[in-house]
C-alpha cells in the first residue's frame, strides 16, 4: 500500500467522519416530523433511490454493478447483518440510559471490533503507535464522556455495546469486497435489506407512516440521506486503502466534529474536559496513520539541531 492511496484513505474517512458528525444535526431538525425508526427506513428508501439511479447510468461505463461471486455471498450475508440492527439497538440504549454511556461503549467497540477483525481477517499487526492510539482515544473518552453501570441498566449497555460491533463489523467487511465490486453496488445490496426490515420493525414498535410531512422536513431528509451516503461511500473508500485497523481508529474523530457543530449550530458549550478529550481523541486517531519517514526525519532533525 503507497503513501498516496494510504493518504487518499485517510481523507476519506476523516472526510466520512465529519459528514457522520453533523448527523446530530439532521436528526433535530427531523425529529418532529418523523420518529427514529421511520426516518431510518426512509433515508434508506431514498439511498436507494440516488444509488439506483447512479448505477442504471453508469452500469456499463464503470462497472458500477457486477455479477455477485458464489465465493462472496458469505461476506455480503454479513455485511447485511452487521448493518440491520444497529441504529435500533443504540436507539433503545439511548433511551434506557444515559446517552454518555452509551456513546462510550458504542465507540469503544467500534474501535475493539475493528483491531480484532483486522487482525483475524487481514493480519494487522497491533504496533506500539497503536497501543499508544488506543490509550489516547480511550483517554479522550473518558473525559469526553462518562460511564454508569447499575443493576437496571446492564442489558441496555449490551444493546450499546452490540450495536458498536455492528458498526465496527460493518466497516471491516466492507474492505472484504471493495476490491472486487462498486462503493454503490455495495450500498445498494445493503440498503434493500435495510430498507425492509427497517419498515417492519418500526411497525412493530408502532410508529406511524410518515405520510403527512412538509417541504422543508422533506428537504431535510433528502439532505440527511445524501450525507449518509456519501459518509457510507467514503468509509468504504477508506477502509479500502487503509489497514482496517488503523481506519478504525480514525472513526472516533466523529466525537470532535460532533462537538464542534453542536457548538456551531447550537451554541452548546464545550467544557474543558470534552475539549482535552478531543485533542486526545484526535492525536490518538493520527499517530498511526502518520508516515514513519516524516518521524524519522523529524527525530533526525530534532539530533541536527541539538
Amino acid at each position: 500500500m503507497n503513501k498516496s492511496t494510504s493518504f487518499v484513505g485517510i481523507l476519506a474517512i476523516l472526510f466520512s467522519t465529519m459528514i457522520y458528525g453533523s448527523f446530530g444535526v439532521f436528526t433535530r431538525h427531523l425529529s418532529n416530523g418523523f420518529q427514529p425508526l421511520s426516518q431510518q427506513y426512509s433515508r434508506s428508501i431514498f439511498i436507494l433511490l440516488f444509488t439506483g439511479i447512479y448505477i442504471l447510468i453508469y452500469k456499463n461505463k464503470k462497472n458500477s454493478w457486477v455479477k455477485i461471486k458464489r465465493e462472496d455471498l458469505r461476506w455480503f450475508f454479513l455485511l447485511i447483518l452487521s448493518s440491520l440492527f444497529d441504529v435500533v439497538l443504540i436507539f433503545i440504549a439511548f433511551n434506557h440510559t444515559s446517552i454518555a454511556t452509551s456513546y462510550f461503549l458504542f465507540y469503544s467497540s467500534i474501535i475493539i471490533t475493528g483491531m480484532v477483525l483486522g487482525r483475524f481477517l487481514f493480519a494487522d499487526k497491533l504496533d506500539t503507535m497503536k497501543v499508544v492510539s488506543l490509550t489516547l482515544i480511550f483517554l479522550g473518552l473518558v473525559l469526553v464522556f462518562s460511564l454508569e453501570v447499575n443493576n437496571k441498566n446492564v442489558i441496555y449497555l449490551f444493546l450499546a455495546l452490540l450495536s458498536g460491533i455492528s458498526v465496527g463489523a460493518w466497516n471491516v467487511f466492507s474492505k472484504k469486497l471493495s476490491s472486487k465490486y462498486s462503493t454503490e453496488q455495495i450500498i445498494f445490496v445493503n440498503f434493500i435489506f435495510v430498507a425492509i426490515v427497517g419498515f417492519i420493525i418500526s411497525l412493530l414498535f408502532g410508529e406511524n407512516l410518515p405520510i403527512h410531512i412538509g417541504f422543508s422536513d422533506l428537504a431535510w431528509l433528502v439532505g440527511f440521506s445524501i450525507a449518509g451516503l456519501l459518509a457510507m461511500a467514503l468509509v468504504i473508500i477508506g477502509f479500502r486503502y487503509l489497514e482496517a485497523q488503523k481506519a478504525s481508529l480514525l472513526m472516533p474523530v466523529e466525537i470532535v466534529f460532533a462537538v464542534v457543530f453542536g457548538y456551531l449550530f447550537y451554541g452548546e458549550l464545550i467544557s474543558p474536559s470534552t475539549l482535552a478529550g478531543g485533542v486526545l481523541i484526535f492525536i490518538g486517531a493520527m499517530i498511526p496513520n502518520l508516515n514513519k519517514n516524516w518521524i524519522k526525519g523529524f527525530r533526525n532533525k530534532r539530533m541536527n539541531d541539538a
